[in-house]
């Protein structure tokens, strides 16, 4: 009578915390962006002619009133009433519904439904992100109270709420919601190989002027000859040193295959400075040789030392995965997550059974939301904004 007594007043209790919790809600309140959409179907965004039709439409869009696709096609074809849609959206993925023989206005329909789609995709992606982010870790919760969240449409083209039953982080939500969850192993080069470059090109012209240009104040060299890092910049530098990398002129010493992307310093706890590392493009489409679409489920692993992830590859991955590492034995690999070197892969071996490991050096916050990221679709950068979190 007693234990019976016990059970009911204990399922009595986890109904009252069910019942407590549930009133409590966040409203996300997201603007989602045709023209990040637009951008991310486009063959080549180096193109003059895109490019100048694309800036134009940003500068007068407003939301409110206008269809980003509408301002960017009508731009495209002020100038020449030739210029062809076809050839900008001519792509591996969109090669089943246009090809060159594609009118402008059935172009434009195609390109109007598959921002429908992509907007679709994200709006579910955002949903799952929430959902992730705010369940409870405890075994009641588990049971009795899942998050719901519930996505409305707001008055303005674009504009969403998303209402879910829990008190949720502004930063951390914000951060979620508005990254694009892009993954990728790189391969990389070795410091000395570009120094070497860099060195004989000085040595046969001989000015020092030039040489003090390749070598700018705001970067510290990196000395190693192991690693695949170039040097160190403080956080407020970064943009000059991307200004630098990107000049013509200095371009011109380097190997076209190198790509430069920053990454976190783990002699620098206070995560005040980066380090620039040495990407190296091995494919023909510049894209990383394992990506997103490899991924089959990543999952949390925590120690002593911190928090990792556990990266479980699909079958067709893993001989990728085979393949590269085997080919990089000796070398570090790059795995990056929304364009920042997160960790450095130091290839000892062939990695054969389909799995990649992230050692423990984050916080289980930190470990938690990338996995929360890299488990969703990846969505187009600059595509979401967060508007308010009450």
């Amino acid at each position: 009578m007693v234990k019976n007594g016990l059970v009911l007043l204990a399922v009595s209790w986890l109904f009252l915390i069910s019942c407590t919790q549930s009133r409590i809600k966040t409203e996300i309140k997201v603007q989602l962006s045709e023209a990040e959409y637009i951008y991310a179907l486009v063959n080549d965004t180096r193109d003059s002619l895109f490019l100048s039709a694309y800036n134009y439409a940003k500068k007068i869009y407003d939301p409110g009133k206008d269809e980003f696709i509408d301002l960017f096609a009508n731009r495209f074809m002020e100038t020449d009433s030739n210029n062809r849609l076809a050839i900008v959206f001519c792509t591996v993925e969109l090669k089943d519904k246009i090809n060159f023989n594609t009118t402008n206005q059935e172009a434009i329909a195609i390109i109007r439904e598959e921002i429908k789609n992509a907007i679709d995709i994200t709006i579910l992606v955002l949903n799952g992100r929430i959902a992730s982010a705010c369940k409870t870790t405890s075994f009641p919760g588990r049971i009795f109270d899942m998050p719901n969240v519930d996505v409305n449409a707001l008055p303005g083209r674009n504009s969403y709420l998303f209402t879910v039953n829990r008190k949720a982080d502004k930063t951390r939500i914000t951060k979620l919601l508005e990254s694009a969850g892009n993954f990728g192993v790189w391969e990389t080069f070795f410091t000395e190989e570009i120094q070497y470059n860099l060195l004989t090109e000085s040595d046969s012209i001989n000015d020092n002027q030039l040489l003090s240009m390749r070598k700018p104040s705001f970067l510290t060299y990196s000395t190693g000859k192991t690693n695949n890092c170039l040097g160190v910049a403080s956080l407020q530098d970064t943009t000059k040193v991307n200004d630098y990398f990107s000049r013509p002129d200095v371009k011109a010493y380097f190997p076209r295959s190198l790509k430069t992307a920053w990454g976190i310093n783990p002699k620098n706890p206070e995560r005040d400075s980066l380090n620039l590392t040495a990407i190296k493009i091995s494919t023909r489409d510049d894209s990383a040789p394992i990506n997103n679409m490899y991924i089959n489920k990543v999952s949390v692993n925590k120690s002593k030392a911190g928090a990792g992830l556990r990266i479980k590859m699909t079958d067709y991955a893993k001989r990728i995965l085979s393949r590269v590492t085997r080919d990089n034995i000796g070398r570090e690999m790059a795995v990056m997550i929304d364009n920042l070197v997160y960790y450095n892969l130091d290839v000892t071996r062939e990695i054969n059974g389909g799995v990649l490991t992230i050692p423990g050096k984050y916080t289980p916050e930190e470990a938690e939301d990338q996995a929360i990221l890299l488990n969703s679709v990846a969505i187009p950068e600059n595509s979401v904004k967060v508007i308010s979190i009450n």
